[in-house]
């Protein structure tokens, strides 16, 4: 490898983490290239305007939990990003056990004494998570089980089944049956073990959406970004790094940082070849494949929100009253549930949830689970793969240094996993650089 074109690091993603990482590893003074395979940088958030209309929404991730996590926090301080709440349910209905409830009770007042069982149990469990060591180090294989077999375990009834469901489906985006109980236990502990700040925290956001951090970070970075660049092989030997895009571009470098989706990383050739623990993750892929749809709608309830189980979408809620009506988002825990792509099966699926009387006039969304770049949305470990692979999933290989918010120490599957992730890595790539 002749040192004249070789540069220090290569970057290949440009979602939080990937970018995150070309900020600090440009404050450093090394030379990097960051390669995205899509035509703009954020990964799986993208705030944009909505269909028609001058209001931005976020197609992909969008919560934040300040106190909670500090690296979020810390970005918002430094580049001074102001920050706005989702606005507060004023009409709740709650749909899990077959029927419509209003209010904000989640089961039935019958059923009250096996929610409060329930609760200690995800209170209890969670508290023998040490947030932040890596979990396959911790002897917490029992718990990696699936959301589903936890349940019976534990002897849950019915409606409590029934709520931690609708709160697996919504959080982890995937159904109970596919999501490993530790990955969402690992959450609960992230917020001091409190199922119930869990479940009502997720109100903060970006005033100006999640693209302002990503245009600050790449403003004080002022490194050599090339969209459009999706990868195809990744070759690396004692002396650096050579990565080839698909157009035939190539790249050589001392270090790199895979920053993509764990669901991505089948689609790009390793030499050597990736080691086990990441080729059976890569093989088997993640859980999450949510579909998140936009809707416009006339004549809906003032700031009304609907949680559910019921076969339908998990939840849908007001995010912005516009004259021309509420702008609600919904998640679905499956594609099957909504078809994003096709606007009447989206309108039809939300028309399900809301009141008689109610008109949508207006879908948007995006098909993560069938982009390429992504394959699926936020991550879900599938049960089985936390307590075994973890470590090995942020390990460095040689000297392809991973990172992303699906292989994050503390909270993989949010932003604030993914911003962590990609500040530890160009760490790494320090300490790897002679």
């Amino acid at each position: 490898m002749s040192h004249e074109d070789v540069i220090d690091a290569v970057i290949i993603g440009g979602g939080f983490a990937g970018v995150a990482a070309m900020r600090d590893l440009r404050a450093e003074g090394h030379s990097v290239v960051l390669l995205e395979a899509r035509d703009r940088l954020g990964g799986r958030t993208w705030y944009r305007k909505f269909a028609d209309t001058e209001q931005s929404v976020e197609i992909g991730g969008t919560w934040s939990v300040d106190r909670r996590q500090p690296r979020i926090a810390e970005e918002k301080a430094r580049y001074s990003l102001g920050t706005i709440q989702s606005p507060m349910p004023q009409n709740w209905t709650m749909r899990l056990d077959g029927t419509v409830r209003d209010g904000w009770l989640p089961v039935p007042y019958d059923d009250i004494a096996g929610l409060e069982r329930a609760l200690y149990f995800l209170i209890h469990d969670s508290m023998r998570i040490e947030f932040g060591t890596p979990f396959d180090r911790q002897g917490l294989d029992d718990l990696d089980v699936s959301v589903t077999e936890w349940m019976k375990s534990r002897d849950l009834d019915k409606a409590a089944q029934a709520f931690i469901s609708a709160f697996v489906g919504l959080n982890l985006g995937c159904s109970p049956d596919d999501a490993s109980a530790l990955h969402f236990l690992t959450w609960i502990a992230g917020m001091g073990n409190s199922p119930w700040t869990m479940s009502t925290v997720l109100t903060e956001k970006f005033e100006k959406g999640t693209k302002s951090l990503v245009d600050a970070m790449v403003a004080e970075s002022d490194a050599d970004i090339r969209l459009s660049s999706p990868v195809a092989r990744v070759e690396q030997d004692d002396q650096g790094v050579t990565v080839t895009t698909r157009s035939g571009d190539v790249v050589r470098a001392r270090t790199a940082i895979v920053a993509t989706p764990l669901n991505t990383w089948r689609d790009v050739e390793f030499s050597p070849a990736l080691s086990a623990p990441k080729a059976s993750a890569a093989a088997a892929g993640h859980s999450g494949h949510a579909v998140k749809p936009w809707a416009l709608v006339k004549g809906a309830p003032d700031f009304f929100a609907s949680w559910a189980w019921d076969g339908g979408m998990c939840y849908l809620a007001t995010e912005f009253q516009l004259d021309e009506g509420s702008v609600m988002v919904g998640f679905a825990h499956a594609p099957d549930i909504v078809d994003i792509n096709d606007p009447a099966d989206v309108a039809d699926k939300v028309r399900a949830v809301l009141p008689d009387g109610a008109e949508v006039i207006g879908v948007d969304g995006h098909d993560w689970n069938g982009d390429e770049f992504s394959r699926g949305t936020w991550m879900a470990f599938t049960p089985g793969q936390l307590a075994k692979l973890h470590s090995g999933l942020m390990a460095n290989e040689g000297r392809l240094v991973f990172a992303g918010s699906d292989i994050a120490p503390r909270w993989a599957g949010w932003m604030e996993g993914a911003l962590e992730s990609g500040r530890l890595a160009a760490r790494s790539v320090g300490e790897l650089l002679p």
